[in-house]
């Protein structure tokens, strides 16, 4: 009986396989299209309210998170990367406070690679402090 719960376990690691490839393959194709950056946010949004909650999916969706913060702050749209963390605070709940922090964190860094942008880091991280105390 133990020989045919191993075959289980191994059939069900194989059938996540083609999942995990699926998920890295669809940001790849994201990452590599020609699209506008408005189609490419809508995709990585797409990717990013996923209902897949494996730490393959997680890592995918921080990866995503960076990707919208980076198009939003190229694109001047400050007020979409501070809704990038109120807009999707289960993602957060559901990973470790050290890793939401660190997501934040490089939030921050990347909205402060923009000139003369003080005071939309200031603003960012009022908002990012409010949305913590809510949270907490």
């Amino acid at each position: 009986m133990a020989e045919q719960k191993t075959e289980q376990t191994a059939m069900d690691v194989e059938d996540t396989i083609p999942q995990d490839e699926e998920f890295v393959n669809r940001l790849e194709t994201i990452d590599e299209s020609t699209s506008s950056p408005q189609q490419k946010a809508a995709d990585y949004l797409a990717l990013l309210q996923s209902t897949r909650s494996d730490e393959s999916a997680t890592k995918i969706k921080e990866q995503c998170i960076y990707r919208l913060a980076k198009i939003f702050t190229e694109n001047k749209q400050f007020d979409e990367v501070a809704n990038l963390l109120k807009g999707n605070s289960d993602f957060f709940g559901a990973i470790p406070k050290a890793r939401t922090a660190k997501i934040v964190r490089n939030m921050l860094n990347i909205v402060a690679t923009v000139p003369d942008s003080l005071t939309i880091q200031v603003d960012l991280c009022q908002d990012v402090i409010a949305w913590c105390k809510l949270e907490k």
